[in-house]
Parts: C-alpha cells; structure tokens; sequence
C-alpha cells in the first residue's frame, strides 16, 4: 500500500511539472500587425539633414489581439545597406522613437532620399512589411568644408591642404619632395592646437583598403608606389574620396611585355606579375637599370641592358622585383616536389652584389628563402651568395608535416665535397637534418645541385 502511494505522489509530481511546463509558453492567435504611423526627420523636426549627422525615427504599431514583438529598420541609400537594427516592441500598442546617424560616404548626391524598410513582427512570427513613404521621409545633403584640410601622418607630421580654387571639394597641399614609396596617413577636418586629431570634425582613415570615414579607433590608410622618386603633392577630393599624389616616378618595369604592378610583402615594396616563359627565350626588359646586377643567375643569361635568356623549364613564373635593393626573384609560388624545391635557413642572400645575408627561418618575402630550379626529375639547382649558412630543403613554400616526410633530410645525403658542406647536428651533436656551412667554408658566391633520385649534393664556388 505504501509503494502504491508513492506511485500516486510521484505520478501527480509529473503531471503538475508538465503542466507548470505548457504555462511557460502562451499561444496567441494569428493576426496582422499594423503600421500605423512612421517618420523620419531631422533632430530639429525638418525633412532635410547633412550626412553624418543623426535622424529621429519615430513610429507609432499595433496589433489587434497578438502582442507585439520587434520592428526592424533597414536604411538603404544609393543601394548600400548602412543600416539594420531591430526594435523591441510590447503590448498590443507601441510608440517608438529612436535616433540612427546617417553616414557619409563616396560620391553622395545631395537630395538623396533613403530607402527605409519596415518589418513589424508579433510574437507569434506573424509580419508587416512597408516602405516609408517619401512624404515621411528626409532628404541627405553633402556636407560643406572649410578651406583647409590636413594631412595627418602616422608618424605625427602634419601637412595642410589647402581648397583649390573655385573648386567645392577639391584640396591639395603645397610642395613636399617626399622621398618615399609608400604613406601611412588620415586626413582630418580638423586638428587641436597640438597638431592633433580633433575627431569631432570628419576623419578619413582606411576601411578594408579604401579611403573611409572613421571613428577614433579606425586604422591609418597606407599609400604604396615604388614607382615613385619623389612625392611633390598630396591631392583629395572629399566627395569622391579620391586621393592622388603628383610624383616624379620611374619609368615603368616591363618583362617580356608584361608591365609589373606593385605589391608589399612584410613592408617590402616590390614590382611584381605572373608571366610565361620558355626554355632559351630571350626575355625583353625595360625600366630596369644594371639588368645584369639584377638577374638572378638560376634562372637568366644576361646578353644586353635589355635582353637575358630564360633558363628555366617551360612555364608560368611570378618574378619579383624588389625596388629597394634592385633584385629580380623568381618563382612558382604554389609549386610543391617533384616539380620544385624550396630553401629556407640563415646566412644566404643573393648571388648579386653587394653581397649580404638576408634569409631567416620564415616564408614571408624571397627575402627569407630561395626557390630553386629543376633541372630535370629529381634534380635541382639553387645559386646564392652565403656565409657560414644553415638551411634546409623543403617540398614547399612553407614548413612540411612533423615527421620530416616532405623536406630533405641531410642524413640520407652524400655531400660533396665536406669541407664546404656538412650534415647539421644540434647542441648535443645528434643529426638534425640541416645542411650546414663545413669547416673550410668562407664566404662567397656558391652553386648548389641536389639530385634527390640518388641522395647526392654537391656545392661549388662560382666566383
């Protein structure tokens, strides 16, 4: 009898609990909510407002019998979406009210009217969608400037523009001679007595690579042509956003007819482009002076100021030409073994002077490694200026699995001759797998072949 209680309390425990459960969600019936009103003007209560400054949004909604959930607002002007925000709603009636800024942006017009779309949603997910109506709605105008603007860069110079003139939107700095390649700047409405940024006024600044307005937090924009000899003016328009620069330049870089365009690479300025060459061609250069310094020896024969032969296999190659130091690199940056090798270690530089030692442990720019050129199935050859080097052969450009499976392993190699190459061992004399410099090893400019069909390797001086 008292197990049969038990089982009574128990069972009415459970049923009270799914009850107490069912009461947690009330259903409501299905209905139309309604927009009955909506509005947007400026603070001031007008129907025009300049960009950059904030709206009042003001609606009045209801639903018959179904309480209310959100009203979503979504701004959209000249078909960018600036704005999406969802509103929370209660009850059968809600009045809102709720201010939104209206952002400035490239090539706005004056008089622009935004696309305000309304989605009005009760808590049964029945909705309402509206547009507001133009009568209801405010018209965008373009702000105005002063006759400065300034040039504030990362580095804390400040340079002022000055209105061009006759011109509404058009600035331009006085003579600079600015003997650089590339610029980290804002460029501010306004600055403090301190040549600070006063970002009360406008603030143009970097927004994923283009010239934006931002916020206090926003990022510098970075200017980069290593084309350029000297930068003698800045020039920016506020409404287009456009920034310009009036520079002495070099001629362009041009190979085999393909003009190289500019890349940074780990703060490096480079020309760089992806071009076709064959075996034994004879490449076209223009724009580069000393093409026989810049040559890399793997990969061309210098014949004349503006000729060299391709020594390559046949194919696509990226060529790299840094424009600080004169170096032409070549690669195949996505190639993996059989079809390339890759260097990567200490102590190797180019196998042009001046001669310096520029690799290091990292993938980041040609600086740091060396693409090397096949010869034929399994054998490859690399050229490079090296003193007391550390290195090994990879499978890619990037480190390879934990095992060792894809770089080469000196244990397995015979080195000839040792006295200028070496297996490499750690601290405790145990086998790395590094090739290293060897005992009567001294600076200078060597040419390596590795034929990983048989596991020999061989090094040389070329000077």
């Amino acid at each position: 009898m008292k197990n049969i209680y038990k089982f009574l309390v128990a069972g009415l425990i459970l049923l009270v609990s799914c009850s107490e459960d069912d009461l947690e969600r009330v259903y409501y019936p299905h209905s139309q909510p309604i927009i009955e009103e909506a509005s947007l003007t400026s603070l001031s209560g007008e129907n025009q407002v300049i960009a950059g400054d904030s709206v009042l949004f003001t609606a009045k909604v209801s639903d018959p019998v179904t309480p209310l959930s959100t009203l979503e607002v979504t701004f959209v002007i000249q078909d960018r979406l600036v704005l999406k925000e969802k509103i929370r709603t209660t009850d059968l009636q809600s009045e809102i009210s709720a201010k939104f800024q209206i952002p400035f942006y490239a090539n706005l017009e004056d008089g622009t009217v935004p696309e305000v779309f309304l989605t009005l949603e009760n808590v049964e997910g029945d909705k309402t969608e509206a547009t507001l109506s133009e009568e209801n709605n405010i018209q965008i105008n373009k702000p105005s400037f002063g006759n400065r603007l300034y040039f504030v860069m990362q580095n804390g110079t400040v340079y002022t523009a000055n209105r061009v003139l006759g011109s509404q939107s058009e600035y331009q700095t006085p003579k600079l001679n600015l003997a650089e390649t590339s610029i980290r700047f804002k460029i501010a409405e306004k600055i403090t007595s301190d040549n600070e940024i006063d970002y009360s006024g406008f603030v143009w600044g970097d927004a994923n690579d283009q010239l934006a307005i931002i916020e206090e937090d926003g990022n510098f924009y970075q200017y980069t042509d290593p084309l350029i000899i000297t930068i003698n003016q800045f020039k920016f328009d506020v409404y287009s956003f456009d920034f310009t620069v009036d520079a002495e330049r070099y001629n362009p870089i041009i190979v085999s007819g393909v003009e190289l365009e500019a890349e940074t690479l780990d703060g490096n300025s480079y020309m760089s482009a992806n071009i076709g060459f064959s075996t034994d061609q004879e490449v076209e250069f223009s724009g580069i002076d000393n093409l026989s310094d810049a040559l890399n020896p793997d990969f061309f024969e210098y014949i004349s100021d503006t000729k060299a032969k391709f020594l390559g296999l046949s194919g696509s190659y990226k060529i790299l030409y840094n424009t600080n130091t004169g170096f032409i690199y070549v690669e195949q940056s996505d190639a993996v073994y059989p079809n390339a090798l890759w260097i990567c270690g200490t102590g190797i530089g180019f196998a042009q002077p001046p001669y310096s030692t520029t690799t290091s442990w990292n993938w980041s720019k040609p600086e740091d490694y060396r693409f090397c050129r096949k010869i034929s199935d399994g054998v490859f050859q690399v050229t490079f200026y090296a003193d007391d080097f550390d290195m090994k052969f990879f499978h890619q450009r990037m480190w390879g699995n934990d095992d060792g499976s894809e770089e080469e392993n000196s244990s397995g190699y015979t080195i000839t001759p040792t006295t200028l190459m070496k297996a490499g061992a750690n601290d405790a004399g145990e086998p790395n797998g590094n090739f290293v410099a060897g005992d009567a090893f001294t600076a200078g400019v060597y040419r390596v072949v590795i034929n990983v069909n048989d596991k020999t390797i061989g090094i040389e001086s070329v000077e």
